[in-house]
């Protein structure tokens, strides 16, 4: 696994935001992830209100986020997701790729989204 620096996030990212969870839902997916078929996942989309824009469309108010969840126990040395708690009122510095169906994924990939493509922040998040 390769190190991410925040210039080759910012590079590769289509949107660069800080956002808070409003929802969490499961989707259908079942399967082992992608990279890492050993460690099955399950789909999930976050729907994040967005407080501010780094990088791409300035107008965007609301993103959903597709990432994965542990389905079972994890492997050895195995990924970082990422699990959000809409309760906690926490935002979030997440560097974004679009998908062909226009939800966002971690700009550094599915497997270690929690290194490095999604950062929790500390203070207020107005």
């Amino acid at each position: 696994m390769g190190a991410w620096s925040y210039q080759r996030l910012l590079e590769k990212s289509d949107l660069v935001v800080v956002a808070s969870p409003v929802t969490v839902e499961d989707t259908q997916e079942r399967l082992g992830l992608p990279g890492l078929e050993s460690q099955r996942v399950i789909g999930v989309e976050t729907k994040l209100q967005v407080a501010a824009v780094f990088k791409g469309d300035k107008e965007i108010k609301s993103i959903v986020l597709h990432h994965y969840r542990a389905d079972g126990p994890s492997v050895p040395n195995g990924p970082n997701l990422v699990a959000f708690d809409p309760s906690k009122k926490r935002a979030f510095l997440i560097f974004l790729v679009r998908e062909q169906d226009g939800r966002y994924a971690p700009a550094s990939g599915q497997i270690d989204p929690a290194m490095f493509a999604v950062h929790a922040l500390e203070g207020p998040l107005d």
